[in-house]
C-alpha cells in the first residue's frame, strides 16, 4: 500500500512539472487551447512600392508577437465599395483589431466607426481614414521631411538662391505636410532662398518635365527644386539634363524610386527624405496589440524620417524603408 501511494506522488509530481514547464516556458505564461489573436489588415493595393513593404512590417512584426494577420487589398484607390465590403468581411470573422490603409479618406469613415462601436480597434495605416475616431494613427513626419529637403538645400547653395516646389497631389495630408515643412523651413531659416514658383500637380512625369522646362525659361538663374514625389522628380531631372543645366539646378526629393538611387549617385539629387514604410507597419501591429491587450496606447504615432544623400548612400540601412527581395505578397 505504502508503495501504491508514492507511486502516484512520484506520477503527479512528473505531471506538474511537465505542465508547470509548458505553462511558462520562455517566461511567458500560456494556457492550453488560448485563442490566438487575429488583426485583420485592410489594404488599398499590393502592388505599389509603399505598400509591400508596410505589409511586410505588419507580418514580420505579427510573426514576432505571435498575432495572425489575414489581409485584403482592394485592388486599387478607387474600390471604395470593394474595401468597405471586406472590413465588414472581417468584422463578421471576429478579427480582434483592424489595420486599415484608406482607398477614401471619407468614405471608409461609417465602417471605421462601426467597427469602434462594436469594441474592434481601428489603427490606420499608411493612409488615413478623415475620423479621430480610431484607436491610433500610425504616420510618417511628413512635415520634418520638407525640412530635412529644406536644409539639404540650403546646405548646397549656401542658404541663399532661387527655388521652385512641385508641392504633388492637392488635398492629400501627406503632400500638403511636406510642402509646408519645405516653405515654412525656408521662410523662418532662410531668408535668402526665394520660393520663386510653386505647383501643385498629379503625380504624372509629362506634367512635371513640362513644367520644369517652363520654369527653366521663365527663371535663367533657377537653383534648386523641391519634389514631393520621386517619379516627379525624375522627370525635373531629365529636363534639367537636356537643357544642359545640371551643373545649375539640384533637385531634393523624397522616397526614392531606382531612378532616383541613379540620380543621387550621378550627383543629379542632393538629398532624399525617406519615410520607414516597414517601420509603420510595426508600429501599426504594435499598437494594434497594445489595444487588444489592454494596455494603454497612444492617439498617434509619428516613424521619424531620414536623410539620404550621396555621402551616406553605401551606408544606409534600409531595413526599417524596404522590404526583403525574397518577400512576396
Amino acid at each position: 500500500m505504502k508503495r501504491r501511494w508514492i507511486s502516484v506522488i512520484l506520477i503527479l509530481a512528473l505531471l506538474f512539472s511537465v505542465v508547470g514547464q509548458s505553462l511558462f516556458a520562455g517566461g511567458k505564461a500560456e494556457v492550453a487551447g488560448e485563442k490566438q489573436l487575429v488583426i485583420g489588415a485592410a489594404l488599398p493595393m499590393l502592388t505599389h512600392s509603399f505598400w509591400i513593404p508596410l505589409l511586410y512590417g505588419i507580418q514580420d512584426e505579427a510573426a514576432k508577437l505571435g498575432v495572425k494577420v489575414v489581409y485584403l487589398e482592394a485592388g486599387g484607390f478607387t474600390h471604395l465599395d470593394k474595401q468597405i465590403n471586406q472590413i465588414e468581411n472581417l468584422m463578421q470573422q471576429g478579427v480582434d483589431a483592424l489595420l486599415v490603409g484608406a482607398t477614401d479618406a471619407k468614405g471608409v469613415v461609417p465602417v471605421v466607426e462601426q467597427a469602434m462601436a462594436m469594441g474592434i480597434p481601428v489603427v490606420g495605416v499608411g493612409s488615413q481614414a478623415a475620423t479621430e475616431n480610431v484607436t491610433t494613427k500610425i504616420l510618417a513626419d511628413d512635415y520634418e521631411m520638407g525640412v530635412i529637403q529644406a536644409d539639404a538645400l540650403a546646405e548646397l547653395y549656401g542658404s541663399k538662391g532661387e527655388f521652385v516646389m512641385f508641392s504633388g497631389p492637392p488635398g492629400n495630408e501627406w503632400s500638403e505636410d511636406r510642402a509646408a515643412g519645405f516653405r515654412e523651413t525656408v521662410e523662418k531659416k532662410y531668408p535668402n532662398m526665394k520660393i520663386v514658383a510653386e505647383q501643385w500637380t498629379e503625380v504624372d512625369r509629362t506634367i512635371a518635365s513640362n513644367l520644369m522646362e517652363t520654369w527653366m525659361q521663365a527663371f535663367p538663374n533657377l537653383n534648386g527644386v523641391y519634389s514631393a514625389n520621386d517619379d516627379l522628380a525624375a522627370a525635373a531631372v531629365a529636363s534639367i539634363v537636356a537643357a544642359g543645366k545640371q551643373n545649375q539646378i539640384k533637385v531634393a526629393s523624397a522616397n526614392p524610386t531606382e531612378i532616383g538611387l541613379q540620380n543621387l549617385d550621378n550627383g543629379l539629387v542632393a538629398a532624399f527624405a525617406i519615410q520607414q514604410t516597414v517601420l509603420q507597419g510595426r508600429e501599426g501591429v504594435r499598437a494594434a496589440y497594445k489595444a487588444m491587450t489592454g494596455q494603454p496606447t497612444d492617439k498617434t504615432v509619428l516613424t521619424p524620417a531620414l536623410k539620404l544623400t550621396r555621402e551616406n548612400h553605401a551606408t544606409f540601412d534600409f531595413s526599417s524603408v524596404r522590404h526583403p527581395e525574397t518577400f512576396k505578397p
